[in-house]
């Protein structure tokens, strides 16, 4: 076995290429240190303006917090389930009165064309 004072011998021993980064002097680990802070501290302005996002999008009610964008979700959910709900007993209660079925196959026809194209 071979041993060697430090990890740069022993990578250079070995025939490896890559080196590890090591701070030299003072001056190169304070510059890193300072680079880690200001990493930090961007990463903590990112973070209170998601949170300041989510609070804007939050809708508050007095039983509960809800986004805004599952509400609009499920509120257009609901709402064209009923219209399709609607849409086919109409069709399917007026069978034989294909003028009345026309109107109500063009709901069904333009909320699925809505669904899909949003997926």
């Amino acid at each position: 076995m071979y041993h060697v004072e430090n990890p740069e011998d022993y990578l250079t021993h070995r025939g490896s290429t890559i080196k590890p980064i090591t701070p030299k002097s003072n001056e190169e680990k304070h510059k890193i240190n300072d680079e880690i802070i200001k990493h930090q501290i961007e990463l903590e302005n990112k973070q209170e303006d998601v949170r300041e996002e989510i609070q804007l999008r939050q809708w508050n009610s007095c039983c509960f917090k809800i986004d805004e964008r599952i509400a609009l979700f499920f509120s257009k959910l609901i709402i064209s389930l009923l219209v399709l709900l609607f849409s086919f007993y109409q069709m399917f209660n007026n069978i034989n009165n294909c003028s009345v079925s026309i109107g109500y196959s063009g709901f069904v026809s333009t909320i699925i064309g809505y669904w899909l194209s949003k997926a």
